[in-house]
């Protein structure tokens, strides 16, 4: 009699060499001997016991198979920030297999590439998408002896403009700082549909000067109205990214220059720069086919009375708006606040809505403010060139500079109002607040206007239409790289007939999960009281977002990531211990990325759908296959459970041997044992990892 002790890893075999050159998986090896051993003529063999570590076949079923994912302020961590009424995002679902309705079998390996390629579909904001080896990836987690023990989540943001960043110049004539862009075209007006839809009647021009250093807005034509955004029609523009990335506009030539000479530097006239979600949807009627959030209260204002130019001015769409009204700058985004709303509505139907709100930049006309009072732009005392928004984190900062270059704040983020050292702190009102950049602000576009409509001529002086031009002159852009699948482009099949891949806010309208048109509107509703005490930044010197856009998966439902009432994946992933929202990840950074990473907190929870077979290959004893109907040599079947595990490491020992004749007439020199482990099918049982170990006992047949 004798024990055959056979493994596919060197270092578990005893007296046996494995050889790498030879069959060597777990799930079928060769073992060859040093020494030739002899076994007795009319021998038998069996399988005394087993050990192998089972991955285990995962099946997901069609309901069975949602996960959310979420960037914004993490929930419940303390007294502030307990609900979503305190969140500026809301949870982003994710299918796996969403091509599949019937129940789809994988491995662990095959999982994990899953649920990479689906949060990278998903979850593209502009600064988690700068990287070409990809956002988000989930690996195999394995001991040290191989064995499954769960997965690794990986998501990575950036902190740079990687492509499409900007190269400074000085423009000769002012002095100010200029760059060139990569994306040139647009072709969108922001009243009139006849004209946005008609090119010829399109009264303006949009052109690159100075061969390709600047983007310049030029009216045509003395009576139209010039709105123009960079991000429709033929545009292919990135975003600007919110890690400290800015867009600035020179409005030298729609603004007096003190000094001046009239009839040449008089150009004061009525203007618009800003930035605005890309958003191109229809929208509800009876205003489909403008341009904008759906939920936007449409109509011009009433602002200032009748015939007012804002009226006109603030027909369209912009989430963040510097306006020239003619006389003075005023500031404006869009929520539901209340506050300062330019239009206030009639009735329930309208309270819903978004619409234009007033901002007080004045610090309610604190002397010791940069601007105590709307700044006149008839006489641009300061004598300001340019407009420039920054962009950090959850909050937008708005600068004016001058030709000296000095920068002076129009507006940035503070709970309280500007105030002495010394003086006590008195928070602003929400008419004094503008919006978080929440999830509907991800990725913000330039949109710049000229208002020519009916202005009088003696405000226009000896100029020519031409003579008035904006000029978008500084674009810091994010790369939006990815898998290679981000290719950003705003044409839309309103405009062009064609449909492509559009903006993350875009994605998400038009693919209406969780009923997304209804559900947005609710991040711009919330009470602002509610809101973070502090907008979160970007931190240039760590490289990642405080306070704001920290990643959470969320696997299974939530009371405080809502709505996820789909999630069913917690016990798949290895978060049950977490209640499924993993929300606590450990961060590092390096080269200008910031990795979050988080494991699995237990194994996974797979199953073996499968029953497994010993085979030895290179002996003369047969069993019989009737579910494929041939010889086998099978020599054992390892049960489907083992009484406590179904999958990982798992030991099996027969309690009866059953001994299988090797039908040897003589006796026999071995040199060499083949193992292999099968499905009922003869099929090669993939799902092992590892080390796998086999005890044989060979003896002579009793008489």
């Amino acid at each position: 009699m004798s024990l055959i002790l056979l493994s596919n890893d060197p270092s578990e075999a005893s007296g046996l060499v494995g050889s790498r050159q030879n069959i060597y998986k777990p799930w079928s090896f060769r073992n060859s001997l040093t020494e030739t051993i002899k076994i007795p003529k009319n021998s038998q063999v069996a399988l005394t016991s087993c050990k192998i570590a089972l991955d285990g076949q995962i099946s997901i079923s069609p309901n069975n198979k949602v996960f959310y994912m979420y960037l914004g302020e993490t929930l419940g961590k303390d007294g502030i920030r307990d609900t979503m009424q305190s969140s500026t995002s809301i949870p982003i679902r994710c299918e796996l297999f969403p091509d599949s309705d019937e129940v789809v079998t994988t491995t662990p390996e095959g999982l994990a590439n899953e649920i990479s390629r689906v949060i990278e579909a998903n979850m593209w904001h502009p600064a988690y998408n700068q990287i070409s080896t990809g956002t988000a990836k989930c690996l195999v987690k394995r001991d040290s002896d191989g064995d499954f023990a769960g997965y690794t989540f990986n998501i990575v943001n950036g902190s740079v403009n990687v492509n499409g960043a900007p190269v400074t110049s000085i423009d000769p004539e002012d002095g100010l700082i200029k760059a060139t862009l990569i994306q040139t075209r647009c072709g969108v007006d922001w009243v009139f549909r006849t004209k946005r839809n008609n090119p010829a009647l399109r009264r303006y021009a949009l052109t690159n000067e100075g061969g390709g250093t600047t983007i310049r807005l030029t009216p045509n034509d003395q009576n139209a109205n010039m709105m123009a955004t960079t991000f429709l029609h033929e545009a292919n523009c990135l975003p600007c990214v919110n890690t400290d990335g800015i867009i600035s506009f020179d409005i030298a030539d729609v603004m007096t220059r003190p000094g001046g000479t009239p009839g040449t530097d008089d150009k004061n006239i009525p203007f618009i720069c800003g930035l605005s979600r890309p958003c191109t949807s229809n929208q509800f009627a009876p205003h489909g086919g403008k341009f904008g959030a759906p939920y936007f209260k449409w109509n011009w204002a009433q602002l200032d009375g009748a015939g007012s130019i804002l009226n006109d001015m603030l027909r369209g769409y912009c989430d963040f708006a510097v306006v020239n009204d003619g006389l003075t700058l005023r500031l404006f985004n869009t929520n539901n606040w209340g506050g300062g709303a330019v239009r206030p509505g009639v009735g329930g139907g309208n309270l819903t809505r978004v619409r234009w709100q007033e901002v007080d930049y004045t610090e309610n006309g604190n002397a010791e403010a940069p601007f105590p009072a709307r700044y006149n732009t008839v006489t641009n005392v300061s004598d300001f060139r340019q407009i420039r928004f920054a962009l950090t984190g959850n909050q937008i900062q708005i600068d004016l500079i001058n030709l000296a270059g000095v920068v002076t704040s129009l507006w940035r983020y503070s709970v309280n109002r500007y105030k002495r050292v010394g003086d006590p702190d008195v928070v602003r009102t929400l008419a004094e607040q503008c919006k978080p950049l929440d999830i509907g602000c991800w990725d913000m576009q330039p949109v710049m206007g000229i208002y020519n409509n009916n202005w009088p001529a003696v405000n226009v002086g000896t100029h020519l239409p031409s003579d008035y031009n904006i000029e978008l002159t500084f674009k810091d852009q994010s790369a939006m790289a990815g898998t290679g699948q981000r290719t950003y482009t705003m044409d839309s099949n309103l405009y062009n007939g064609t449909t492509v891949l559009m903006s993350y806010y875009e994605f998400l309208l038009q693919s209406d999960r969780e009923s997304f048109n209804k559900v947005f509107p609710l991040v711009d509703k919330r009470d602002p009281t509610q809101l973070p005490f502090k907008y979160g930044t970007y931190d240039t010197s760590q490289k990642k977002f405080v306070s704001c856009l920290q990643p959470v998966i969320i696997s299974s439902p939530s009371v405080r990531y809502v709505p996820t009432n789909q999630a069913s994946l917690s016990p798949l992933f290895g978060f049950t211990e977490l209640f499924g929202v993993t929300d606590t990840w450990v961060g590092t950074e390096s080269g200008g990325f910031y990795e979050y990473t988080v494991d699995s907190t237990g194994v996974p929870k797979n199953l073996s759908t499968k029953s497994i077979f010993v085979r030895l290959e290179n002996f003369a004893q047969t069993s019989v296959n009737a579910g494929n109907g041939n010889k086998s040599s099978i020599i054992a079947h390892l049960p489907r459970f083992d009484g406590q595990n179904q999958t990982g490491r798992l030991f099996f020992e027969p309690k009866n041997l059953l001994y299988l004749d090797l039908k040897n007439a003589t006796e026999l020199n071995i040199n060499s044992f083949d193992i292999s482990f099968v499905y009922a099918d003869e099929s090669y049982c993939k799902s092992l990892v590892g080390t796998s170990n086999v005890v044989l006992h060979i003896r002579e047949k009793k008489s």
